[in-house]
Parts: C-alpha cells; structure tokens; sequence
C-alpha cells in the first residue's frame, strides 16, 4: 500500500481528506505495523495453545479426519459428524467437532497427511500453507506494476501480517492452496498455456463456492480449450468422489449445506467470519425479519455477477484485471467467502494497483486492513448481544469490498503496466 506513483487525474482522484490520510501511509509504518501484528497473533496462538484452549488448527482437524476415515475403510461414514466427532475425541482429546464438508476427493489429498500423528501433521500442513501462499504472491509478481514491484518486500509483510493469513494459518484453512492453484492458472493463462490454465481452474474445485466464477473469464475470451480442460478435470474429480464414496456418499455430501447442523455450526456460528455482501446484510438485520431476509441478502450478492460479466467483455484482452475482477465478485456474491478466503485477494490488490493506484485505493486498502484485524474484538464485544447492538459486530469489511468491487467494474483501461 506504499505510494510511488502520480496520483490519478483530479477529477476522477479523491479529495483532500483521502491525500492527508494517504500521507500517513508512510514506509516507517507499514514496515514496522506488519511485524508487530505478527509477534502479537503468535504470542496470542502460543498461549491458546499451551492453555488447552482447544485443537490447534481446528479447521485441519476436519481434514485430517477424513483423512484417517479413508485410510480405516470408513468411506460410508466420511459425512457423518458422529463417527467424526468420536475419532476426534479418541485421537485429538477433543469433545467438540470439526466437521469435514468438502468434496469426497479432498479426503484422497489428505489421506497422505492423515497417516501422521496429529501433531506432526498439522505441523507440516502449516508449512505447506505458508509455502503456498508465499508462492502465490511470487506468482504475481511478474504481472504486478512497477508502484508494486518497487516495494515487493514491505507488501509481501503486509500480506503476511493481515487478518485473513494469519486466520487461515492459525485455523489450518487449506485456502492458500487455492489461492496458488488459482495464481498458477492466471500465470498459465497469460502465457497462453490454456489446456494447463482449465487444468488448475478445476482443480480449484477443492473448495467449489471460491471457483465457481473463475470460468466467466476464459469463457468472455473464448478460450475454450481452458474451459474445457477444467470442465474435464473437474468430471475426473467428480468420478474420484464418486469412486471414494460411492453415489449415497454424494447424496449425503450435497445434503450437507441444507442440513440443520451446518445451518447452526456452519452458517450461524461462523456467520461474524463471513465477508461476502450477504453475511453483511443478515448480520445488520433484526432477527425477527428471519429466512426470507437471508434469501434476499444472499440474492442481492449473486447479483454482483450481472455487471461483473458486462464488465469482463470491456476488459477481456486484458492479462490480469479480468482475474482481478472476478476474484472481486467471488468476495462479494459467494454465499460462503469467509475471512481466510481473503487470501484468494491478493490478486484483487495487483489488478488495482495495475488500473488506479492512487490514494483512494491505498486508503481504502490501509481501512480494510484495520476493519479485519477489528472483526473479532466486535465479535467478542458485541456478538452475543441483543439488536441492534449486536449489529456492530457485522462483517463490515464486506462494504469495503464491495466499493472496490464496484471500482473495478467502472474502472477504464489501465493505469500503471
């Protein structure tokens, strides 16, 4: 978020307020904050850790499960969140439950993992995860503008020392994966190596709500060998599933979103986590107003696709904003985009400082930087309260989002290359 380059023309820049906070994005500052963050959520994770507080890398206990379940034949039982909870129990000491509710073949991908002990396992999925997103940031460096280039290192802090990554490391999330699966198939896409871009692109089914928008963009450029390899890689896991569970096993998978266990530990209890528009929308509305609201809400953001698409056939010879844009409408429509899944972001920050870096989005930036490091103090304060106070704890980041997904729709060619 470091400055380096002439502000955008008058008339379409921000006012004085936007400049004079954009001054106080100095380099001192944005070297110094990110480490400081970092110690600070290590220090917090050690002490949760050695006080028992509960599974290290709670969400990885989910994968890790599955894992184990596929390696002792209990395929029948993969969705099962009693059989779940009792390995767990058994193996982890835990009396909660991580519940695993991702695709059949994510189980084969971490059965690898799952013939370790927990502890070694968790230990070498966090350097997997670290590795992957340190990955996905060298990836597009090559497609990042000089302003961004000329500051590598101070951004690559800022992106380590965000809520999102420190998030998903401390979960044991495996969205970093996607993240360089789905860097590798932009880089792959730009270099006119289709068939392995549709590869990666299907691929990125790992977790299908986050790739679901990803073939808009091929499809405006007519690519049609990039869809079609990711339309066969993505029947190639689907057989997989299919042959690890078997056709009741799939039934039993697609079941789960509209099952009431996920409805309370998935989408209420998790509901502060989520920053898609809207998550935002339910959390600020009373509680009286029920589904009907939370249909609505979930409407209005899928509708982010509608200008998203008209958008992309502007921009589609394009390298990266395409890819940017759709990352932007995945943030914002995506039923289920959580905080962790804002490492998939990444790309979102490159394409804008490829079209307007100016100090409107560095601002812009530097405020959801803040707003997603405040996320769980609101959470924790205001959370369990009544309404309206309890609205405080909203996902706000989520508007913040939606600007700059707004900005990247409006936006005309390209600013800095």
């Amino acid at each position: 978020m470091t400055r380096g380059a002439p502000a955008a023309p008058r008339a379409e820049g921000p006012g004085a307020l936007w400049r004079s906070v954009d001054g106080l994005l100095t380099r001192s500052r944005l070297r110094s904050y990110p480490v400081l963050l970092m110690v600070g959520f290590a220090v917090a994770l050690g002490v949760s850790l050695l006080g028992h507080a509960g599974t290290a890398l709670p969400d990885y206990a989910a994968r890790w499960t599955a894992g184990r379940l596929l390696l002792t034949g209990q395929t029948d039982d993969l969705y099962d969140p009693q059989v779940q909870a009792a390995l767990q129990h058994k193996e982890l000491g835990t009396d909660g439950l991580s519940w695993f509710v991702s695709p059949p073949f994510v189980a084969v991908l971490f059965a690898p993992l799952a013939a370790l002990p927990y502890a070694v396992s968790s230990l070498a999925w966090t350097a997997i995860s670290l590795g992957a997103l340190l990955l996905s940031i060298r990836f597009l460096k090559p497609l990042a503008p000089a302003v961004i280039v000329a500051h590598w290192p101070p951004l690559v802090m800022l992106v380590l020392a965000c809520y999102p990554a420190l998030e998903l490391l401390g979960d044991g999330q495996d969205t970093a994966v996607v993240a360089l699966v789905v860097v590798a198939a932009i880089r792959l896409s730009a270099a006119g190596r289709d068939v392995a871009a549709g590869v990666l692109l299907g691929l990125a089914t790992i977790k299908p709500h986050l790739a679901v928008l990803l073939p808009l963009v091929p499809l405006v450029q007519r690519r049609f060998r990039t869809l079609l390899s990711a339309a066969l890689t993505a029947v190639g896991l689907l057989a997989l599933s299919v042959g690890v569970v078997g056709v009741d096993g799939m039934r039993e998978w697609v079941a789960v979103p509209t099952s009431t266990l996920y409805s309370t530990q998935v989408q209420q209890g998790q509901a502060w986590k989520a920053v898609n528009l809207g998550a935002w929308l339910t959390a600020v509305a009373p509680p009286s107003w029920g589904g009907w609201w939370t249909g609505l809400a979930t409407a209005a953001g899928l509708l982010a696709v509608v200008p998203t698409t008209a958008a992309l056939w502007r921009l589609r010879g394009e390298r990266l904003a395409p890819w940017s844009l759709v990352l932007a409408a995945t943030v914002v429509a995506s039923p289920h985009f959580m905080v962790y899944d804002l490492v998939l972001a990444t790309g979102l920050v490159v394409g804008l400082a490829r079209r307007a870096w100016d100090a409107y989005t560095r601002v812009s930036l530097a405020v959801l930087f803040v707003l997603l490091w405040l996320m769980a103090p609101l959470h924790a304060l205001a959370g369990t309260a009544d309404w309206p106070v309890r609205a405080l704890a909203a996902p706000w980041p989520a508007l913040g989002f939606l600007l700059l997904w707004w900005r990247m729709v409006r936006l005309q060619g390209v600013a800095h290359r």
